[in-house]
């Protein structure tokens, strides 16, 4: 695995001497041409990145560049743009990922030339299984890539934060994505990309919002895998919620790293209020965001979330304090991303359900202390329950009903 350094940007260039190929046009001792060395900015660069070259060299009248793969004779100057600023000035910039040979051919009026090259390893924006930005997630090869190959490519993080004794989140909430380090081995063990904007993430009252991740995201990418995820703004299956898997350690075996509480509150940021539910289990609340998770203590494991929706007009009391909660904006995405809202161009209704995933497995009154009318419509897959309300008298009437929430259990 090639380490990954970081482009220097500074306006000082970077020295680098990289000696001549075997040419009998080379010669290094003729007294009207000399060429010396190549001075560039940077030998590992992300794709449409500049990069400045300047040719320490006496003599020269003109020059050329040309680019071919690394270890190759094919010559692939459309991968590369150049812009010769002077015969001995250049800025390069290259298109696509890979690994190049660039080479400088320069000439003298009298017919003397020289030809030096440099290395350039271009790295493509953007994500797959199992790498961020070029950095390999997890990396295993006998020179893994490490919190290190993070600092020399994408520079100190914008925040951290420590998950626990030994994993630090790295932050740089300006390009759309943090990692989760190991502070002892140094690996880098996940990475998440937030997809979509308006995102506000609040840690110690400073509340951060992470732009957008510039680059396409594969469709491999679309739900959470081992390594990467795709934090989304929706309802994206019954159980992922906001980009975070509900039971994941049960729904998802073979995940080393499933979503647990540290995965909840590296995305989402801490909630504004944490309430025990019982002897086992703690509520974590959004109620700016229109959600609350359940958290179990002993495994940390996010057990159940439930989703207020714009019709839910129940009062949330929590030890004698009501609580205003913002309701979700945010639509059910298998079925053309429907709202949780009567009032929206496109309202979830429990006709939706039927007509996308049949009948409930099972249907009835959700808490006849709050509202008897209050009813439910449950199906079973693949968590152990996800629960849809509704307002009906009976819950076999369920024609034209608004969805008004949802709860993952």
């Amino acid at each position: 695995m090639i380490k990954i350094i970081k482009l220097i940007t500074i306006c000082l260039l970077t020295l680098v001497f990289v000696s001549c190929s075997n040419d009998d046009n080379d010669n290094s001792s003729d007294e009207t041409l000399a060429f010396n060395r190549i001075l560039t900015t940077g030998q590992k660069v992300f794709a449409g990145d500049v990069v400045t070259i300047q040719l320490d060299a006496t003599g020269v009248v003109n020059s050329t560049v040309s680019a071919y793969e690394r270890n190759s004779s094919a010559n692939v100057n459309d991968s590369i743009s150049v812009n010769k600023i002077t015969p001995t000035s250049f800025e390069i910039t290259p298109k696509n990922g890979g690994d190049y040979n660039i080479v400088f051919r320069v000439s003298a009026s009298e017919g003397l030339e020289q030809v030096k090259g440099f290395r350039l390893q271009v790295i493509e924006h953007g994500a797959n299984l199992n790498k961020l930005e070029g950095i390999t997630i997890n990396d295993n090869s006998d020179n893994p890539d490490s919190s290190d190959t993070i600092l020399e490519f994408l520079g100190e993080p914008e925040f951290k934060r420590t998950r626990n004794s030994s994993t630090e989140a790295w932050y740089y909430f300006s390009k759309g994505y943090f990692f989760v380090v190991n502070t002892s081995t140094k690996n880098i063990e996940a990475g998440s990309i937030y997809e979509d904007d308006n995102w506000e993430i609040t840690f110690n009252d400073v509340v951060y919002t992470p732009t957008p991740y510039a680059y396409t995201i594969p469709d491999s990418l679309a739900l959470k895998t081992d390594k990467i995820n795709v934090l989304k703004h929706g309802i994206q299956s019954f159980n992922i919620l906001e980009g975070i898997t509900i039971d994941d350690a049960q729904t998802n075996p073979d995940n080393t790293y499933p979503d647990l509480a540290d995965t909840l509150l590296d995305a989402l940021g801490e909630p504004e209020l944490i309430s025990p539910r019982d002897a086992n289990a703690d509520y974590w609340y959004y109620f700016s965001k229109g959600f609350r998770f359940r958290i179990w203590k002993s495994s940390k494991n996010v057990t159940a979330a439930f989703v207020y929706g714009a019709d839910y007009n129940y009062d949330l009391i929590i030890d004698s304090v009501t609580y205003d909660i913002t309701p979700y904006p945010y639509g059910f995405i298998p079925i053309d991303d429907k709202k949780f809202d009567s009032s929206s161009s496109n309202p979830l209704l429990i006709d939706d359900l039927f007509n996308e995933f049949g009948a409930a497995a099972s249907r009835g009154n959700w808490s006849t202390s709050i509202d008897p009318n209050l009813k439910f419509w449950r199906y079973r897959a693949p968590v152990d329950g996800v629960y849809f309300l509704f307002n009906s008298d009976v819950s076999s009437n369920y024609e034209g009903k608004q969805a008004i929430a949802m709860s993952f259990y």
